[in-house]
């Protein structure tokens, strides 16, 4: 009996647990963050390369595909005029969007993180940034793939919670 409480407790510290994901971005905590104003926040992201998965589809935006049109992990890059470049399994091309930090109540600011691929306003998936590091796994600083606008993909994307192992599996 012992030796199996032995074995599920070091089995239980191989389960990948929420600290693989970000608990911060471009050095600032995502409480930190999320407790900031928009302006500073926004800061925070710009030229970031963000290693992360698709925003949960309980939001009710990603359906078929409509709000985010990848699935899965993606590469994002968080350009400082607002443009989002993506880089995913999905496309043999780099996908642009518009990406955001807005407030959704004036009287009780809660910040949310945004990103929009089509005209269509009314299907722009956010996500509220004190949750965001459920989905971020990975940043640095600076366009690090050189992801460019309708430009193909680097590679196809290999399988990674980190940005520099992906950088080096496709060297």
């Amino acid at each position: 009996m012992k030796l199996l409480k032995t074995f599920l407790v070091i089995f239980s510290l191989l389960i990948i647990t929420p600290q693989a994901y970000a608990d911060s971005i471009g050095g600032k905590s995502i409480r930190a963050i999320a407790n900031s104003d928009i302006k500073t926040a926004s800061g925070i992201f710009e030229n970031q390369t963000i290693l992360m998965k698709r925003l949960p589809d309980r939001s009710g935006y990603n359906k078929d595909k409509k709000g985010i049109p990848v699935t899965g992990t993606f590469v994002a890059y968080l350009a400082k005029n607002g443009q989002i470049l993506i880089w995913s399994k999905d496309s043999s091309k780099v996908i642009t969007g518009i990406w955001a930090i807005v407030n959704t109540k004036e009287n009780k600011p809660r910040m949310m993180f945004c990103m929009r691929f089509s005209k269509n306003k009314e299907k722009v998936p956010c996500m509220l940034m004190k949750y965001i590091d459920g989905v971020f796994f990975d940043s640095e600083k600076g366009n690090i793939f050189n992801l460019r606008k309708g430009a193909s993909v680097p590679a196809p994307l290999p399988y990674s919670r980190n940005l520099s192992t992906i950088r080096n599996k496709i060297k």
